[in-house]
């Protein structure tokens, strides 16, 4: 929707569209930081040898999770 026909929309139309707005931001939003914050802590809980790729002398296959 364009800004102009935002703003000739009544106060109460301009309300809706603004919640609008934030219903379509916010859940990909949540949705992403916590993906991504999820998967920083997961890296972080490994031991070291496991993210090198080599634990005990010998080469591991990486885990998909």
């Amino acid at each position: 929707m364009g800004f102009s026909t935002a703003a000739a929309a009544s106060k109460d139309g301009q309300k809706a569209i603004g919640r609008g707005v934030l219903v379509l931001i916010v859940p990909p939003t949540v949705f992403m930081t916590s993906a991504w914050s999820g998967a920083a802590l997961r890296k972080k809980a490994r031991p070291r040898e496991q993210i090198d790729g080599f634990e005990s002398g010998r080469e591991v296959t990486p885990s998909p999770f």
